[in-house]
């Protein structure tokens, strides 16, 4: 595989991983739930997120923003794309308790 193709379909899943997440959130978000997100362009909640709903996130302020911050980066570097309903309906789950 060229160096040209590898990338472009790294982009490709990329993509349909960031897609799928927006999609979702906008979705958690349009019912109600106190989330909030925005279409990406290329501690306590943290730990929490992640022991409970086995998503892992980074405040913005690890990227520079200001500390007190309430925004919060979705890592999808592992991240499977057929993995993103299951993810979503474990955030929901958490949010909803």
């Amino acid at each position: 595989m060229s160096l040209d193709a590898y990338l472009a379909d790294l982009r490709r899943k990329l993509s349909a991983q960031f897609d799928g997440l927006y999609s979702g959130l906008t979705d958690l978000k349009q019912r109600g739930f106190p989330v909030d997100v925005i279409r990406p362009e290329g501690g306590g909640v943290k730990n929490y997120l992640l022991s409970q709903s086995h998503l892992a996130v980074a405040p913005f302020n690890s990227f520079g923003c200001a500390a007190d911050t309430d925004w919060f980066r979705i890592s999808v570097g592992a991240l499977k794309v057929e993995d993103i309903s299951e993810l979503l309906q474990s955030l929901e789950d958490v949010l909803a308790s």
